[in-house]
């Protein structure tokens, strides 16, 4: 059996600031596999205690899509960036924000280092011959661990946006995929 690991370039985002880390493994049949990792900001709305509005909600869905497609591609779509902006300014200036507005700035900080010189079209992702079939996400900052819910139901919430954004975009199987939580 021949396994290869291909990782992919980390974000540029705020220092310490947690992000997902997710390993994938692609079956290529046979006797072929290999992995993948790459690294996903924590989405903004996943397991915050604060009861999001359905219009706020669905603002911050699009914009942590456009964050991971800009990541995926390497190109900054300006009136996304923009629109993710106003976004975090709207949320930092609610008094129980707290870790929503930190994750929109992470967000920020990501896309503003995909605009950057030095990224500029490159793509965050190792490119996939097919979609992953098995995946185990862990957080990277050790003390973002507090971030990570126990429950299985909330650490569903906290995945329910990379998971569904990694399908969408063909990145993983569409069923029968295995999400594995790595241990702290």
């Amino acid at each position: 059996m021949h396994d290869r690991t291909h990782e992919a370039r980390r974000p540029r985002a705020p220092n310490g600031a947690p992000m997902l880390r997710v390993e994938g493994c692609v079956s290529g049949g046979g006797e072929r596999s290999s992995s993948v990792v790459f690294h996903l900001p924590l989405p903004p709305l996943g397991g915050a205690s604060m009861r999001a509005v359905h219009a706020l909600e669905r603002r911050a869905k699009k914009a942590y899509f456009a964050v991971l497609d800009a990541m995926r591609t390497g190109v900054v779509d300006a009136s996304r960036c923009a629109q993710l902006r106003r976004l975090a300014g709207e949320v930092r200036a609610r008094r129980s924000a707290g870790v929503v507005a930190d994750t929109l700035d992470q967000l920020v900080a990501v896309m503003g280092g995909i605009a950057a010189a030095g990224v500029a079209g490159t793509p965050q992702f190792p490119e996939l011959s097919e979609p992953l079939a098995a995946l185990v996400i862990g957080v990277t900052s050790a003390s973002a661990q507090a971030l990570v819910p126990v429950s299985s139901e909330a650490l569903g919430e906290l995945l329910r946006w990379p998971l569904e954004w990694l399908r969408t975009r063909g990145l993983i199987a569409a069923s029968d995929v295995e999400v594995h939580v790595a241990e702290g």
